[in-house]
């Protein structure tokens, strides 16, 4: 079914505005909002065909980003930031890349607007990041494993909807050639919804919350998803967490060997099945382009299925040469024109950032930003971190957005996701969960003996 985007995307800003004032109606409800806008981008455009981000757009931003930046936006708007020590690095290195940023756009960008626009998306992310992980901290851990339950359901559901989009649909090539859930969103943001949860649907069955049926079939619900999504990164990454969520849980022992063991066994009979033969030719094309550019020096075919993703990789490594310390400028309109300088012809035939993140942002930030950024990510990855294992009443929900985190931070390497308000939630509940107060020990304060009896006294 065909509709009229404009009427689609006013329609969306309205519902992202009831959507902002449910959320700041309570500290619940604001947590709720982001679930709510996976179902607004999922349940009633069930019969509408597949649009994605580039098409679907209103004022230059995707319509189906309207009801998640207005749930990031009630957590904004209902926070009250306190910081405690846990957070101090990482708004350290927010601090820094966006100062960094500041400067670097303000010399170098030939289209200001483009950069104000990322630039301000990026602040307001950060922040709602933060705002989230003091709403989630507000409230008791039994309420936030309860939303992380609502949550998973709500995936799941979403999930099966996909699905029935892909097998009631009568031309799937035309229509409904996957299985996303999603139709405004890029069928990659899906998989990274899909790869960044699956850690919590282990999580909620180690502290109890579900049982072991349960989670078996929201899991299964999520291969299968993950099968006929047609992703590569959705169905790879969906294996990378299975097997590194069995690891960090047990460790080196054989129970890990057995169950690596099945989980690849049974990835390798879904690839070479009838049902999965898409992706799995699409793997292998991946395989063959490889091949043929070593035995080729490097030369392209535009008849090759992966063509268009070689040649933008290519002139991304181009852009980073010319450009590798302080980049472009940051702003898609200013690494657009970076390209269009280097590769005039290349450019009239619509060539766009390379599916790497660390490319892209080389491009753009330059070698110092790419540092900042991934500073960025290691003080993430050390408030994940924040306090030993002995100090935590459960282990399990830090194991959980370890692997969450370390399985997004891999999958930059095969798309940008950076500014998906999917991946600022999913850190923001992951500072919010992993110091949560209820499940951390409190710290003993030590009294210097000389001042023991003062205590006492008083």
């Amino acid at each position: 079914m065909n509709v009229n985007l404009d009427f689609l995307g006013f329609s969306f800003l309205l519902l992202s505005l009831l959507l902002f004032f449910y959320g700041i109606s309570g500290t619940e409800r604001c947590v709720k909002s982001f679930i709510i806008a996976i179902a607004i981008n999922c349940f009633p455009l069930v019969m509408l065909r597949y649009y994605g981000n580039e098409e679907a757009r209103l004022g230059g931003i995707p319509i189906g980003y309207f009801p998640f930046i207005a749930a990031l936006g009630a957590a904004v708007f209902s926070a009250r930031l306190k910081f405690v020590r846990k957070d101090l690095g990482v708004i350290f290195a927010s601090i820094m890349l966006l100062a960094y940023l500041f400067v670097q756009s303000s010399l170098l960008v030939g289209d200001f607007a483009s950069f104000i626009l990322y630039f301000s998306m990026l602040g307001f992310y950060l922040l709602a990041m933060l705002s989230l992980s003091n709403l989630l901290q507000s409230l008791s851990i039994n309420h936030v494993f309860k939303l992380i339950e609502f949550f998973v359901t709500v995936v799941t559901f979403s999930i099966l909807i996909g699905l029935l989009r892909y097998f009631a649909n009568f031309e799937p090539r035309v229509f409904f050639h996957d299985s996303n859930f999603m139709p405004l969103i890029n069928r990659n943001a899906t998989a990274l919804l899909l790869i960044a949860s699956l850690p919590l649907v282990g999580m909620l069955r180690d502290v109890g919350r579900i049982s072991s049926v349960r989670a078996g079939i929201y899991v299964s619900a999520y291969v299968v998803g993950g099968i006929f999504l047609q992703s590569r990164i959705g169905l790879v990454g969906l294996v990378f967490v299975a097997l590194l969520y069995t690891l960090v849980k047990y460790r080196f022992r054989l129970r890990t060997v057995l169950i690596g063991s099945l989980v690849v066994g049974v990835s390798y009979l879904v690839l070479t099945s009838p049902v999965s033969s898409r992706v799995a030719t699409r793997m292998d094309n991946v395989v063959s382009m490889v091949q043929k550019l070593y035995e080729t020096g490097g030369a392209l075919d535009p008849y090759d299925e992966e063509y268009k993703r070689i040649r933008n990789f290519s002139a991304g490594v181009g852009v980073v040469q010319e450009n590798f310390w302080f980049g472009t400028g940051m702003g898609l309109t200013n690494y657009l024109r970076e390209l269009e300088r280097l590769y005039p012809r290349m450019r009239e035939e619509d060539v766009l950032r390379s599916h790497n993140l660390y490319l892209s942002y080389s491009g753009e930030f330059g070698f110092v930003g790419l540092l900042l950024l991934l500073f960025f990510f290691f003080r993430l990855w050390r408030t994940f971190n924040f306090y030993q294992k002995n100090r935590m009443k459960l282990i399990e929900p830090r194991n959980a957005f370890n692997v969450m985190l370390l399985t997004i931070i891999i999958s930059f390497f095969f798309h940008e996701f950076f500014n998906s308000p999917l991946l600022w939630f999913f850190l923001g509940i992951g500072l919010g969960v992993t110091a949560h107060h209820e499940i951390v020990f409190p710290r003993k304060m030590t009294v210097a003996p000389r001042f023991q009896r003062l205590r006492n006294f008083l």
